[in-house]
C-alpha cells in the first residue's frame, strides 16, 4: 500500500500488517496521487507541488527490500491531480489541462494540450 500526505511525504505499508515500511520526504507540498507499476518494483508520487517522483524497490545485501526516491522531474506545470503507469512510461494530468507523457529511461516528455469542444 502507497500513500501521500500534506506533508510531502510518501509512504510504503505493509499491507499484510499495516505498519510503516518508508516514508520518503519528497514533495514541498501535498501529495495527490501515487502510482505503482505493473511489475510492483517501481512507484511514482505527484501533487500540489508539480513534480512527479520516482521511487524503487532495492534488494539490500541483508535479502530485505527498501524503496528508495530514485529520479525527480517536473514535467507539469501546475498541480498533478492523476498518475498512469503503462511500460515504460508515466502519463500525468492536472490543474494545468495537458496530458503529459513522460519516459523516463529515455528522458522524453510530450504535452498533448487539450481537445477543445
Amino acid at each position: 500500500v502507497i500513500s501521500g500526505d500534506s506533508q510531502g511525504r510518501t509512504s510504503f505499508w505493509n499491507g499484510n500488517n499495516g505498519t510503516l515500511m518508508e516514508s520518503i520526504h519528497g514533495h514541498k507540498a501535498d501529495v495527490l496521487t501515487v502510482e505503482l507499476n505493473p511489475d510492483g518494483n517501481r512507484a511514482y508520487s505527484s501533487g500540489i507541488d508539480p513534480t512527479i517522483m520516482h521511487f524503487q524497490l532495492i534488494s539490500k545485501n541483508n535479502g530485505t527490500k527498501k524503496w528508495v526516491k530514485s529520479i525527480h522531474r517536473c514535467v507539469n506545470t501546475h498541480d498533478v491531480r492523476s498518475l498512469v503507469c503503462s511500460k515504460d512510461k508515466i502519463y500525468s494530468g492536472g490543474v494545468d489541462t495537458y496530458l503529459t507523457i513522460s519516459n523516463y529511461l529515455a528522458k522524453s516528455v510530450t504535452r498533448v494540450p487539450p481537445i477543445p469542444f
